[in-house]
């Protein structure tokens, strides 16, 4: 008998065997793919798919319900704000958080105690936080990560998310002015600093998650000032600090690792937080400010009390480097508005209005008068105390 013959013939059948398992594993995945696709297109697409991996165990409160035009009615009537998170709209009432998919179904909802409930949210994370107490709740697009209080009991003034679930705290303290605490997802205290005479009113985490940027506002002569603390977590006193006189801050956020944006009453300045004085630039505003709203690329619209010809009031859009864009007139009685993308939306009693960068306007009515404004993958919604509406 040739034995090399034969165990040449045993491994050429090994070899087929091989590419025949081989084959039945490509087919089986090719099978796998066009089966998820189909299921993703007969149950609805992408969102559906999250909501039965995710959400479909939860229990809604009975008071949020949704219906087939998207909208979400809340049978108490007490919606205090809504924000865009991860494609998803978060609505904050007085006693609860809700979460709402870009299609207008209701995800969950998690009930509070709160005496004056506020909420910020970034891409990933937001926090529901009480100025009448010390609780607050972190959360993410899919429930609550935790529920806390701060040290001592402290009454919070501000407080705001990074994308890694850390959170920046300002509180009322009996020794200083304010204190802010930056803790991480877990809860563990990272970071402690004392502002000796302002309050902390706006904060902003950096991406790192290593600096704070905290926005102070006191009173000297009866001249109210904003002092912007650039805080390095690392390092026991404050790393810089920017006075800008005369003026009252909105609120603070870092432009990148390198620079901040300050929004005030009646101008935004942009800081080099590479130099000592901040190497200042300022956009003025023609009068005060009435409304701001910015976009995640820097841009920047407010609506100011200046009067026009025709009794409206003027609204202007700023770009990432403070150069204006385009100056229009608004309606008078301007109760929101939203900056998504190039394009800027006034809310009224009449309904939206919405302004290209050439500052040319189009209108839309709406069903009842909302409250405010938000956007979610490229559709504008708005809110009243009880509805939440998709209006185009």
């Amino acid at each position: 008998m040739n034995f090399k013959n034969k165990t040449e013939h045993l491994n050429d059948k090994d070899k087929q065997q091989g590419k025949n398992k081989k084959l039945l594993t490509a087919v089986i995945s090719t099978v796998l793919v066009i089966a998820l696709v189909f299921a993703v297109m007969l149950f609805g697409g992408a969102e559906s798919i999250d909501y039965l991996i995710f959400y479909r165990h939860n229990v809604i409160d009975s008071a949020v319900t949704a219906t087939d035009d998207y909208s979400v009615n809340f049978a108490n009537n007490d919606i205090v704000s809504c924000k865009n998170m991860s494609s998803k709209i978060f609505v904050l009432t007085k006693k609860m958080l809700t979460c709402v998919s870009y299609k207008g179904r209701v995800l969950f909802t998690e009930a509070f105690t709160f005496v004056e409930p506020q909420m910020y949210v970034n891409d990933k994370y937001g926090i529901v936080f009480d100025r009448g107490s010390s609780k607050y709740i972190i959360f993410d697009a899919y429930g609550v990560v935790r529920q806390g209080s701060t040290e001592d009991n402290r009454h919070i003034i501000t407080a705001v998310t990074d994308k890694k679930g850390n959170c920046a705290i300002s509180t009322k303290s009996s020794d200083s002015a304010c204190r802010v605490y930056l803790l991480d997802k877990k809860g563990n205290t990272k970071y402690i600093w004392s502002c000796a005479e302002e309050y902390a009113v706006t904060l902003d985490i950096s991406s790192d998650g290593n600096d704070i940027l905290c926005g102070a506002l006191g009173s000297y002569n009866d001249e109210i000032y904003t002092y912007v603390y650039y805080l390095d977590i690392h390092s026991k006193s404050a790393e810089k600090a920017y006075k800008i006189s005369g003026s009252a801050c909105l609120d603070v956020s870092f432009r990148d690792s390198s620079s901040a944006i300050i929004n005030c009453l009646d101008k935004r300045v942009i800081l080099d937080l590479r130099t000592d004085d901040g190497s200042a630039v300022e956009a003025e505003y023609s009068g005060k400010t009435l409304k701001t709203a910015h976009n995640d690329d820097g841009m920047f619209a407010v609506v100011t009390d200046v009067p026009t010809s025709d009794g409206g009031k003027e609204a202007a859009l700023y770009d990432k480097n403070n150069s204006l864009v385009f100056r229009t007139t608004v309606d008078s009685g301007v109760i929101d508005i939203l900056c998504d993308g190039n394009a800027v939306f006034c809310l009224t009693e009449e309904g939206i209005t919405r302004f290209d960068v050439n500052g040319s306007g189009e209108a839309y009515e709406c069903d009842v008068i909302g409250k405010g404004l938000v956007a979610v993958k490229g559709a504008v919604w708005y809110f009243a105390s009880g509805r939440l509406i998709k209006a185009f």
